[in-house]
């Protein structure tokens, strides 16, 4: 059986593959829904444009360090669009980069990216679920 890559290990992370997922899994949800009941479908790539100012990148920000944002994976807003979803595993160690502060960067209209501060973590490691809390604005929730 071959073995697959990690994204994030290989540093081959693109929006346009975490996009693909995204709508892959939300075409799948669709799916489940009764077609005969159901009205049409949104193409993929209307999913995408709807699901991409939802997406963030999760990382660490130290100001001293180079590169100063060190990437870790991926996530998107939830509920009122001021907590992100993402996995546990993505998270630092506790106490493994003191300096570092985890952020979460978000890409604006305008194409320029913001670094927000993520003010409060709850972790289920059990079921390697993160729900950060980024505060105001909120973001666009899926």
């Amino acid at each position: 059986m071959p073995r697959m890559k990690c994204m994030v290990q290989t540093g081959r992370w693109t929006w346009a593959s975490t996009l693909r997922s995204l709508a892959a899994v939300l075409a799948l949800a669709a799916s489940a829904v009764d077609a005969q009941n159901a009205p049409s479908l949104p193409s993929t790539p209307e999913i995408i444009a709807r699901s991409k100012p939802s997406v963030v990148l999760v990382g660490t920000f130290n100001p001293l360090a180079n590169p100063r944002f060190a990437f870790r994976g991926t996530g998107f807003a939830v509920a009122d669009g001021t907590r992100i979803a993402t996995n546990a595993h993505v998270l630092p160690e506790p106490g493994a980069e003191q300096a570092s502060q985890l952020v979460v960067q978000v890409k604006q209209p305008s194409g320029a990216w913001e670094i927000r501060k993520v003010q409060d973590v709850r972790l289920e490691r059990s079921h390697d679920l993160a729900i950060l809390d980024i505060g105001a604005p909120a973001l666009q929730p899926l």
